[in-house]
């Protein structure tokens, strides 16, 4: 009997699994192993020793995991990350269960868990399936425009006194050559670019022939882990986050807007065209950029999380490995909050991991803004630094520019500033870039709990 091919594109993936409980979140079908540290090569030893035909991401051309890769193989190993990824039929979990024998205290497995899916952070909460993903995405960008045009017109989006606010921003802020986010953050002021780092922006891909794109990315480090789709950016989420890292010092139009212009630019597409993606094309996106040389990764995707509820020790696993290989792992808080009217919501996974750097969005102002969820839950669950997420002009699809709000847009501006600092440092890799941030992070007023160590700092 013919062995069936791993669902790295399935219609698993495309028909998600959706529980009555509202709050849990929708699965793909499959489970994600994680290996005990340094325990991959055990695991996929016991895995082939138990009958599972094993093949490695490392077998994929040029980290693209197409399906012919994975014809044959039940499980296929991330090796970089200590995880991999079990394909869907029902005997195969208790099979792995066997070998994961609770009685075993050697065994290489540390967790086995239904995969979920994930989604890009945009500035509203999620409410329709993957299925309606892409009306629900671009009303993301709707709801960002609505919102600059609502605080223009002094309408209710903004608090009681959002005319003052505006003014003050008019005032202090000119966009004609630079972004209000550049100069809060003080890129303006540094004499670093990011020549010599590498960055990997995951997210949905990138539009590469955009003018102020073209001919900046090696083909080479384009890829894409979404099946069936090519690296190109058709949602315009992953080519505005990667605008904000690394934008050019003049764009061929309006002000600069980008971070760190001179880093090498790395592109994993892990959203797909609706704007939803799955854990095991992250965990792919993560091991590529280890693979790569990547000394820091923006990741502006969230899944939901619930107060009192721990850190899923998956995204945990990957941030940790990537983190002692001296890699840093940035990822947006989500923005599911309501502030002005609740308490804040718990920061998403994967930010809500330990060794996962969570970033909170302000506005010019420097307030916390609205929607960004706060450090409800410990233990990883803590904001770690704000950045610019509120009407942030940067690159867009179909070589066009547009503005958008949200943890997303904050967390490239960490990213490129990281990278600016591991340009200083050459010694500051990994929780070294973590403690250099922390130590010129501007306290903007608000508690830990909702700023972390504060607004985000670039180096002079």
């Amino acid at each position: 009997m013919k062995r069936p091919k791993l669902p790295i594109a399935g219609e698993r993936m495309l028909s998600p699994t959706r529980s009555e409980d509202p709050a849990a979140p929708e699965l793909t079908g499959r489970y994600i192993i994680t290996f005990r540290d340094g325990a991959s090569d055990e695991g996929r030893r016991r895995l082939e020793a138990a009958g599972f035909i094993v093949a490695s991401a490392d077998d994929a051309d040029e980290g693209v995991l197409r399906e012919e890769h994975a014809s044959g193989a039940d499980v296929l190993i991330f090796p970089r990350v200590n995880m991999a990824l079990l394909s869907g039929e029902p005997e195969q979990y208790e099979r792995v269960r066997a070998v994961d024998a609770d009685n075993d205290p050697n065994s290489p497995i540390l967790t086995i868990a239904p995969e979920t899916v994930v989604y890009g952070a945009t500035d509203r909460p999620r409410l329709q399936s993957p299925r309606s993903g892409m009306t629900a995405y671009l009303r993301g960008y709707s709801d960002g425009v609505n919102q600059l045009t609502n605080s223009l017109l002094g309408e209710d989006l903004l608090p009681a006194h959002a005319a003052s606010i505006f003014a003050d921003r008019v005032l202090e802020f000119d966009e004609s050559r630079i972004t209000w986010g550049l100069q809060i953050t003080r890129v303006i002021n540094s004499r670093f670019t990011g020549r010599g780092i590498r960055l990997a922006v995951l997210d949905s891909g990138i539009d590469l022939n955009h003018r102020d794109f073209r001919g900046r990315i090696d083909p080479r480090n384009a890829v894409s882990f979404v099946p069936d789709s090519n690296v190109e950016d058709r949602l315009g989420h992953g080519t505005h986050c990667a605008g904000i890292a690394c934008g050019p010092v003049r764009p061929a139009q309006g002000p600069r807007y980008g971070v760190a212009p001179d880093v090498g630019i790395h592109i994993a597409k892990v959203l797909n065209d609706g704007g939803f993606g799955a854990q095991a094309w992250i965990t792919a996106g993560i091991d590529w950029a280890m693979k790569s040389g990547c000394q820091v990764v923006s990741v502006s995707i969230e899944e939901p999380a619930f107060s009192g509820v721990p850190f899923n020790p998956f995204y945990e696993n990957a941030g940790r490995q990537a983190l002692q290989n001296g890699v840093l792992v940035v990822a947006a808080a989500g923005n599911h909050s309501d502030r002005r009217n609740r308490p804040a919501r718990p920061v998403a996974a994967p930010a809500n991991s330990p060794s996962i750097i969570a970033v909170g969005s302000v506005g010019e102002t420097r307030q916390v803004s609205n929607f960004s969820n706060g450090g409800v839950n410990p233990n990883g669950g803590e904001v770690n630094f704000v950045a610019p997420g509120e009407s942030i002009h940067s690159s867009f699809r179909s070589d066009s520019y547009f503005r958008n709000s949200g943890t997303s847009q904050a967390t490239p501006f960490v990213v490129g500033i990281a990278a600016l600092f591991a340009e200083a440092d050459p010694s500051a890799r990994g929780q070294r870039l973590v403690t250099l941030l922390q130590q010129v992070a501007l306290h903007i007023g608000a508690p830990a709990v909702d700023a972390g160590a504060g607004l985000v700092q670039a180096p002079t």
